[in-house]
């Protein structure tokens, strides 16, 4: 294994033979800026991700209860009886603290 050195400085024109090839590179104040930038739109985007997840849980949420309302519905007038909604850990109970859950 052989390794060679170059007598001309580091990035000087006399080192590549006489041309002059630009650097490619980025600066650490060019850096620091592009860090800064993102920084800004970060805090700019993540309360509005936040609320945006929020109003999608919300709204969720409402769907699911009108989807329930309508099953509901659409079963007492299948059999001929009443109905009742009520809030359920398993889908299989009724849960007996909430509002509705007197027979």
């Amino acid at each position: 294994m052989r390794i060679e050195f170059n007598k001309g400085k580091l990035g000087s024109a006399s080192s590549r033979g006489g041309k002059r090839r630009p650097m490619f590179g980025v600066t650490a104040v060019e850096l620091m800026i592009a860090v800064a930038m993102a920084a800004i739109v970060l805090t700019t985007a993540v309360p509005t991700f936040s609320s945006t997840v929020h109003k999608n849980r919300i709204e969720s949420a409402a769907t699911q209860l009108l989807t329930s309302l309508n099953l509901a519905r659409a079963e007492a007038v299948k059999r001929r009886r009443s109905a009742r909604v009520c809030p359920s850990a398993d889908a299989g109970t009724c849960r007996g603290d909430g509002p509705g859950s007197a027979t």
